[in-house]
Order: C-alpha cells, then sequence, then structure tokens
C-alpha cells in the first residue's frame, strides 16, 4: 500500500491471512477427518479468502484515507473473523451429514461476512465521512452472530467454551474502543487555534523539518470594517500558517494574516488559495464551508488594525501516502479585490497531503 514503507495496511494484510494459513494446515488433515469436515474445510476456505480479499482491498483505501483509525478496526475486525473459523467446527451427530445447528452456525459465519463486507463498502464510498458508530455496530453484530452460533451448536466438540466467548466479547469491545479514540472526529471546539502551534510529524516517520522563525505576537480578532475602511494593498500583508491539527484522516491548519502597514485596511470576500509542489501547481477543488461542518460560508469584511490580523481555515481530508510528502510546497493566500500574499509556512517541506484534483475546504475571514 505504501511502496516499501510498512504501514498499517500491512497489518492488516497479516491478520487477514491468519485463516488462510489454519485453512490450509486442516486441508492437510482432512484424510483423518470425517466427511463432514469437508463442509467445514470449505466453509473455512470461502471465509480465508473473503477476509482475504476484501480485508486487503479495504485496507489499503482506508489507509490511504486514515492510516491508524480505519486502519486499526479492519485489523480488529479481521482477528475476530479469523477467530470465527474456530465456530464453524461443531460436531455432527452423523458422520456422512453435517448437523441442522452446524448448517445454521455456517449460515451465520457467511451472514457476519456479509455484515462486514457491506460495511467496508459502505466505508469505502463515503470515505472518512461513515465515522466510527457505524464501525462499532458492524463489529458488535458480526461478534454477536458468532455468539449465538455458539449458543445455537453448543453440544458439540471443537464448539468454544463460555469463557472463551466472553474474551472474544471484550477484545471485540476494545477493538471499537480503540476504532473511536484514534477516529474521533474533532468537535468545532477543537478546531485550529491560530494562537497554538504543534507539530505534525510527517506520515512516513521522519523529523519534522524546523520551521523558520515567525513573529509569535499574539493577533488580535478582526473587527467588522467600516464603509470608510480602505482595502488592505497586498504588500502591506503578511500571512504564516498556523494551529495544525488532525483527526479521522481529515487535517486543518490556520492561516494569519496580519496588516504590517501604518493604517488601518479591511479585507473582503471569500479567499481562496494557490499550492504548488516544487513548480507544479496543484489544482485544488475548493469549497468554501465552514470548518465545523455546519454549512456554507458567506463572505465578510473585516478591518484590520494595523498589527491586527484575520484567520483563515483550511481543512481537507488528508491523502496522507499518495500524496508527495518530500517536494517542498509553496502556499499563496489570494485575497479578493486584493492580490496574492505569499504564506510562510510553519511545518516543512510539505506540510499539505494534497494531491491534484484534491479537494480543501476554506472558511471566511475571520
Amino acid at each position: 500500500f505504501t511502496g516499501t514503507t510498512f504501514s498499517w495496511g500491512d497489518v492488516v494484510w497479516i491478520a487477514a491471512a491468519v485463516p488462510v494459513v489454519r485453512t490450509l494446515l486442516q486441508l492437510s488433515h482432512l484424510d483423518r477427518l470425517p466427511r463432514q469436515r469437508w463442509w467445514t474445510a470449505a466453509t473455512a476456505v470461502a471465509i480465508g479468502a473473503v477476509i482475504a480479499v476484501v480485508g486487503t482491498v479495504v485496507a489499503g483505501v482506508l489507509t490511504a484515507l486514515d492510516g491508524v483509525g480505519w486502519a486499526a478496526w479492519t485489523a480488529g475486525a479481521a482477528i475476530v473473523l479469523s477467530g470465527l473459523v474456530d465456530l464453524v467446527r461443531g460436531a455432527s451427530r452423523d458422520d456422512h451429514r453435517p448437523d441442522r445447528d452446524v448448517l445454521l452456525g455456517r449460515a451465520a459465519v457467511l451472514g457476519s461476512l456479509a455484515v462486514v463486507a457491506v460495511l467496508a463498502l459502505t466505508i469505502v464510498l463515503q470515505g472518512i465521512g461513515a465515522g466510527p458508530v457505524r464501525a462499532a455496530v458492524g463489529l458488535l453484530a458480526l461478534t454477536g452472530l458468532g455468539a449465538l452460533f455458539a449458543a445455537i451448536a453448543g453440544h458439540g466438540d471443537g464448539v468454544p467454551q463460555r469463557g472463551r466467548i466472553l474474551v472474544g466479547l471484550m477484545i471485540a469491545l476494545v477493538v471499537v474502543l480503540l476504532a473511536q479514540l484514534v477516529g474521533q472526529r474533532p468537535s468545532p471546539a477543537r478546531l485550529p487555534d491560530p494562537s497554538s502551534t504543534r507539530t505534525l510529524a510527517p506520515i512516513d516517520g521522519t523529523a519534522p523539518t524546523p520551521a523558520p522563525p515567525v513573529d509569535a505576537r499574539p493577533v488580535r480578532p478582526a473587527p467588522e470594517a467600516g464603509p470608510r475602511v480602505p482595502l488592505c494593498a497586498a504588500h502591506d500583508l503578511s500571512a504564516r500558517t498556523q494551529g495544525w491539527d488532525a483527526a479521522m484522516g481529515d487535517t486543518w491548519v490556520s492561516i494569519v494574516v496580519t496588516n504590517e502597514g501604518a493604517r488601518a485596511c479591511a479585507l473582503t470576500g471569500l479567499p481562496r488559495i494557490e499550492l504548488a509542489q516544487g513548480d507544479a501547481p496543484l489544482t485544488l477543488e475548493i469549497d468554501h464551508s465552514s470548518p465545523d461542518g455546519t454549512g456554507a460560508e458567506r463572505a465578510r469584511r473585516v478591518r484590520l488594525a494595523p498589527g491586527a490580523g484575520a484567520t483563515v481555515v483550511l481543512g481537507w481530508p488528508g491523502y496522507r501516502t499518495a500524496a508527495d510528502q518530500v517536494t517542498p510546497q509553496t502556499l499563496t493566500l489570494l485575497a479578493p479585490k486584493v492580490g496574492a500574499v505569499p504564506v510562510i509556512l510553519d511545518q516543512g517541506p510539505a506540510p499539505f497531503d494534497l494531491i491534484d484534483g484534491g479537494r480543501i475546504s476554506i472558511s471566511a475571514w475571520r
């Protein structure tokens, strides 16, 4: 999924391969097993194939969207599914025909696989918008089906005991909590604070590049501009990024624009940006929406006294390893009726994990 870099996707693939290996071991002893084990082995092969294919494909997609949250859930689901292989190994009253309860148990296992497949498809289609709650419900439903089969086919050898079922449920609960904690989407109160800075390590694990020194003076909120305040001139403005935050695959950062001139001026309209990777500008799909997801932003006019600043919040679904994280980036803020203002990046050299054609939301002046 990430070339030569070991990632969560590789962990998921290894976890998904567990039932396949166990199935091969079962097939190697088929000559010592009753005929009913042929049905068991066939079911195990189907389970292993579905887990390997669905788990690998979904893990690749989810790792690109969020290298921790969804991949951790997928790995946990694959491990739980590998344990369900044991649940289809119930004994039969007749060596020549599978027991009715065993068949019901296999149907329950295959039904749980359908739940995982539908859930995975939903996540792929909706991307990071699916939310951890849906993943938790799917995993609980999956585990519940396994426990239901254990209750139905609890009369035969090879069926896990009640204690093992409880342990499995506890493991599933831990996986759900992990997915919720790691994949928690920040509330509006957690949006980037222009007065704070935080260093985000690159995805490849290398040490972050030290940021160039910037003016650390606090930025006063920009009041609404009066009608007599002229528009700012681009050469009187400075801009820098500040206050990075990331969760559930999304990233936010503020651009702080400061009036370096000797007189008050105003900013108006909805700002835009230009992002270049090396000498190549990236084509971005820009929308002006609120960073807390409450709706579209409206253009506003703000007044900047000398030394005062205005803030613009950028938010985008990180493309992580699909983006070029090595080639230096340059960012330019386009202020309507004012012009282009170069932006100093306090993370480097390529802090925006965006690709050509990626989408980004830009707030109004604040």
